[in-house]
C-alpha cells in the first residue's frame, strides 16, 4: 500500500518518502537482496550522472564508491557487507571489488 502512494507523488518527494520509510518497505527481504537492489540502484545513479561513456572495446565501466555502498548499506541497517562482497553470487552478478581504489567495478 505505501508503495502505490509512493509512486503517486513527484519523484523528489518519493525519495524521501521511501528512505524515511524503508524499514517498512523491505521487512520481506534478506539483506543479499536488498544489497542488490541497492548497487543497482548505484549503478543507475552512475550512468545517469556519467551518461554511458564507453572506452576502447566498447564497454561502459561503472565505479561505485566502497565508502558510498557502505553508508548507504547502515542507512539500510546492514552494517556488515564483506560477505557480500565477497560473494559468488556478487561475482556471477558481473560487480568486482578493488580494494586498491575502494571501488566496486562493473563492466556493461
Amino acid at each position: 500500500m505505501l508503495e502505490s502512494f509512493f509512486q503517486s507523488q513527484k519523484f523528489s518527494v518519493m525519495r524521501g518518502l521511501k528512505r524515511k520509510f524503508f524499514k517498512y518497505l523491505t521487512y520481506y527481504r534478506n539483506d543479499f537482496e536488498l544489497l542488490f537492489y541497492l548497487v543497482g540502484r548505484l549503478v543507475r545513479d552512475y550512468l545517469t550522472s556519467h551518461g554511458t561513456v564507453t572506452d576502447d572495446s566498447g564497454e561502459v565501466n561503472v565505479e561505485i564508491d566502497l565508502a558510498d555502498f557502505n553508508a548507504r548499506a547502515r542507512e539500510m541497517g546492514i552494517a556488515n557487507t564483506g560477505e557480500f562482497l565477497s560473494s559468488k553470487a556478487f561475482k556471477d552478478r558481473g560487480f568486482s571489488v578493488n580494494q586498491d581504489t575502494r571501488r566496486i567495478l562493473k563492466v556493461l
